[in-house]
């Protein structure tokens, strides 16, 4: 614990790692509120409902994926190792491929609740995807030195990031309609527990002999693209929700109203008639107006029944 108290406080700057907890829990907090509109499209008993739950799933993933992403290299570029570093262009896109796979991954196994202690399995794999993406982000950096890791850090953060990945998915099926306060945070703290830990358990030992890449991103670079991904993603993904939550409450007002209008159909004379003036129908209106029961009017012609029914 000291050599992580240690790296935070002599080997980063205080502002960057703000700011990427601040960007850390805004994207949690979308990435609650897919995952649970995920879990409403999976329950809802209309088909084309059903069908969109994919999307959905993969929606959470990218937006999952994005915000371990953009928290750990905000935080890397408040990181300051004691040599000139740049980042691999190539391991970095991988890095964020793997995150959004294995959390969208991670998510479906949460939401589908095909076992018990499903929630709790899937959290696991998004807390392996934050531990997948740190490591893979850490290949990327590019230093004249080597990286030395401490094994028992190392197993800590992986740990950490699962078992709060598994706390906050729980809290998501556990709090379906209004998860946001309860989850969002222990996916924040699984997140940042597992990069200042992981942190804490690199060494970067400088070696001259060692040359940086010559195809690699600058740190003013990396915020630039961070930036300008973490808000087109974040925001597309709000619109999501929104959009979601919109399309609910219309069509709640919608079978409301065809609820009353069914109702209201119930009292009203209704009846059906073919060519020849056979009823093919006949509701409760019409039994309760015409004194004729639906088994007794149904295949007979409607002018000869109220003839009859005239001459009496």
């Amino acid at each position: 614990m000291f050599r992580v108290l240690y790296c935070l406080r002599d080997h980063h700057d205080w502002k960057l790692v703000a700011l990427a907890a601040i960007v850390c829990l805004i994207s949690s907090a979308v990435t609650v509120m897919m995952i649970a509109r995920a879990g409403l499209t999976r329950e809802a008993a209309r088909k084309e409902v059903r069908r969109s739950y994919a999307g959905w799933v993969a929606a959470s993933g990218a937006a999952a994926g994005f915000a371990i992403w953009a928290t750990h290299f905000i935080a890397m570029l408040a990181y300051n190792p004691g040599v000139p570093m740049t980042f691999s262009p190539g391991l970095t896109l991988l890095s964020l491929l793997v995150a959004v796979a294995l959390t969208a991954g991670g998510i479906e196994i949460g939401v589908s609740r095909a076992f018990r202690g499903s929630g709790l399995t899937g959290g696991a794999v998004i807390g392996a995807g934050i531990a997948s993406m740190h490591f893979i982000g850490m290949a990327a950096l590019d230093v004249p030195g080597r990286l030395v890791w401490a094994p028992d850090l190392v197993f800590v953060s992986i740990a950490a990031g699962m078992a709060l990945s598994a706390a906050a998915m729980w809290s998501v099926n556990r709090f379906r309609r209004h998860p946001v306060w309860r989850a969002a945070p222990l996916l924040t703290l699984a997140i940042i527990c597992h990069h200042f830990v992981a942190m804490g358990a690199v060494t970067v030992l400088p070696d001259p002999a060692r040359s940086v890449a010559g195809l690699s991103l600058s740190p003013t670079a990396m915020a630039a693209a961070l930036f300008c991904a973490a808000a087109a993603v974040m925001a597309v993904c709000m619109f999501a929700v929104i959009w979601g939550q919109r399309f609910d409450a219309m069509r709640a007002d919608t079978d409301r109203r065809f609820r009353v209008l069914l109702e209201g159909l119930e009292d009203t004379l209704l009846f059906l008639l073919d060519r020849e003036g056979r009823v093919l129908d006949w509701n409760n209106g019409s039994e309760r107006n015409n004194r004729y029961p639906v088994g007794e009017i149904v295949g007979k012609i409607y002018g000869d029944v109220c003839a009859l029914d005239a001459r009496f």
